[in-house]
């Protein structure tokens, strides 16, 4: 339950222009970077299909148009979102006001621009070799430092509580800053070589799009549920069991991607066991929401935050759910290394973590912007992301169990000139798969003018000011 209920602080109708400030800039700015990494997504999946299209313009080529794709939506979507959305949720949890709003207004700026600068400079050809690793090391030393900033933010804010009880949705809300920073200097880090390298790779591509996108996107939806049904947490200890999980097994889970690969026995076994608290965390998070809505189901349907959340968390767990399966060693064995991983990353962000993310914003800039949600394009916009992210997923799941399946029997070869035989069984699902992508970012398109709109033209209304009652006063 948020901070607002408990009786330490109470909502205003009075207008204001900088409490939330750097909270309202961090969620616009994020909403240019998921329409380019959307954009780039298509423009990759193209090339899967016709490699010889635009190879004259090195720009256009799948390598760097995944590599803008990913960082577009794991740094620039996926960073700024978070942290505009822990912007807004820290000081009503906690009852404090938001710690140094000059300083997180200005690391919002600095994000901002490192980020460009990276997407800017892989477009170039001016990158590192690793996974969401690309961008030059002055980038990354200037991102690393507008990932800490928030964190440094909210745990002051946190210290500075005037609640007594710490929220599950803040415990949420700590970890996903602090994890951000954490997983790209554990990602970055020189020094690995061969196998290493990759398992270090895996960890933070794992860890970010595994743990950390639902980790801050379970919060919101932590935050929004109860606030926007105004109902009571279900049941809290069902939601310390569903954190926990996801924390202790999410990025462990990770190795399974190279599970089929050169990987230690050990190594693959503890991946196994790990990878099924995958599904523990998912599962206890959708029926702890589920039974807080309980009742509430009318009101959900009529609104639109609570649509877009409910639509990512019933993807977050079908994504869960394979992520688990694929960490058994007979399925990593037939879909290790294939299209699988790739459908479940596409389909966690351009289906997901949109949905989930940008729902939570639909809850919080109408409140703190004093504007009422221009919801017009909203009922397509989310239709489209949730079909075409989820369809886009699923196709390249099936693409890579068909690839898997005909490795293992050995009906085509994975290698030599007759390689080509193994691309001819997936052709069809790649060209569905852009057209399903295409669907997806028309939609992420539709729910970003949702919130421009709203932020730009909606009807004035009053907007939610936090403000602190002392001992005293109660």
């Amino acid at each position: 339950m948020a901070a607002a209920n408990s009786g330490r602080n109470v909502l205003t109708g009075v207008l204001s222009t900088n409490a939330d400030s750097a909270a309202r800039r961090a969620m616009l700015a994020s909403l240019v970077f998921a329409v380019i990494g959307a954009a780039a997504t298509v423009l990759m999946l193209i090339k899967v299909s016709v490699p010889g299209l635009f190879d004259t313009a090195s720009i256009a080529g799948y390598g760097r148009m995944r590599a803008i794709a990913l960082n577009s939506f794991v740094y620039g979507f996926g960073g700024l979102a978070s942290t505009g959305l822990a912007y807004y949720m820290t000081p009503r949890l906690a009852g404090a006001a938001l710690a140094r709003q000059r300083l997180a207004n200005l690391g919002a700026a600095g994000h901002t621009f490192v980020v460009t600068i990276g997407l800017a400079s892989i477009a170039l050809g001016i990158t590192d070799p690793l996974e969401l690793a690309e961008f030059p090391l002055l980038v990354d030393l200037g991102l690393f430092s507008s990932m800490v900033i928030p964190a440094l933010i909210v745990t002051a804010t946190v210290r500075a509580r005037t609640e007594r009880t710490i929220y599950v949705s803040l415990w949420y809300v700590l970890a996903g800053v602090w994890w951000l920073p954490a997983l790209y200097f554990v990602g970055n880090v020189p020094g690995t070589t061969g196998l290493g390298t990759q398992l270090q790779s895996s960890f933070m591509v794992g860890g970010l799009i595994g743990a950390w996108l639902p980790m801050v996107g379970i919060g919101a939806a932590y935050y929004v549920i109860p606030r926007a049904t105004d109902r009571a947490l279900f049941s809290r200890p069902l939601a310390q069991a569903g954190f926990w999980s996801l924390a202790g097994t999410g990025l462990f889970a990770s190795v399974t991607r190279y599970g089929s690969g050169a990987a230690p026995d050990w190594l693959e076994t503890t991946g196994t066991v790990f990878s099924l608290g995958l599904i523990v965390a998912a599962v206890a998070t959708l029926a702890n929401l589920a039974g807080t809505a309980n009742g509430a189901y009318g009101e959900i349907r009529e609104s639109t935050p609570l649509r877009m959340i409910g639509g990512g968390l019933v993807v977050y767990v079908a994504i869960a759910a394979l992520l688990s399966v694929q960490g058994f060693r007979s399925i990593d064995a037939v879909v290790g290394l294939t299209s699988w991983y790739e459908g479940l990353i596409l389909a966690t962000v351009l289906a997901a973590a949109p949905l989930l993310l940008i729902g939570a914003m639909a809850y919080a800039l109408p409140q703190i912007a004093g504007r009422r949600l221009v919801d017009g394009l909203a009922k397509r916009g989310i239709s489209a992301t949730l079909w075409g992210g989820s369809v886009t997923g699923l196709l390249l799941v099936i693409s890579g169990l068909v690839t898997g399946l005909g490795w293992n029997t050995g009906a085509v070869p994975n290698s030599g000139e007759e390689y080509v035989r193994t691309t001819g069984l997936i052709d069809t699902y790649q060209l569905l798969a852009i057209l399903s992508a295409l669907v997806a970012a028309a939609g992420i398109a539709m729910l970003t003018l949702v919130i421009l709109r709203t932020y730009t033209s909606g009807e004035a209304i009053a907007s939610e000011v936090l403000v602190w009652v002392g001992e005293d006063d109660e």
